[in-house]
């Protein structure tokens, strides 16, 4: 299953990311989620985009994953995953991605992933 239309989604984006790597780097993902969706915004004109999902605003961050986020990660048109240092020991980040492969299947991957 591909997922939802963009018209249908609370969110546009669900962004996974490790905090330790947005607080050792100045937020950045942060400030490259707000400018995210301040370009989308500007670009399509007339479309009504979803804000992003980003767990630091908008849910917990640590353990196993909660149904709270799984139902965000399903709410979401796509998936931005953040890689930096902490990102790959983050067993947390592995399950926000290995969830959105369980809805979505290999198309959501091709189609809706970024990495």
């Amino acid at each position: 299953m591909l997922g939802p239309m963009l018209k249908d989604c609370r969110y546009g984006a669900f962004i996974s990311y490790a905090h330790g790597d947005d607080e050792a780097w100045n937020d950045w993902v942060t400030c490259f989620n707000r400018e995210l969706e301040l370009t989308l915004q500007a670009r399509l004109r007339g479309v009504k985009v979803p804000k992003n999902h980003l767990s630091g605003k908008n849910g917990p961050n640590a353990g196993m994953l909660p149904d709270e986020l799984r139902v965000r990660i399903a709410a979401s048109f796509a998936m931005i995953v953040v890689v930096h240092d902490n990102y790959v020991d983050s067993d947390y980040c592995r399950q926000e991605v290995a969830h959105f492969k369980a809805l979505f299947g290999d198309a959501g991957l091709r189609e809706r992933l970024y990495v």
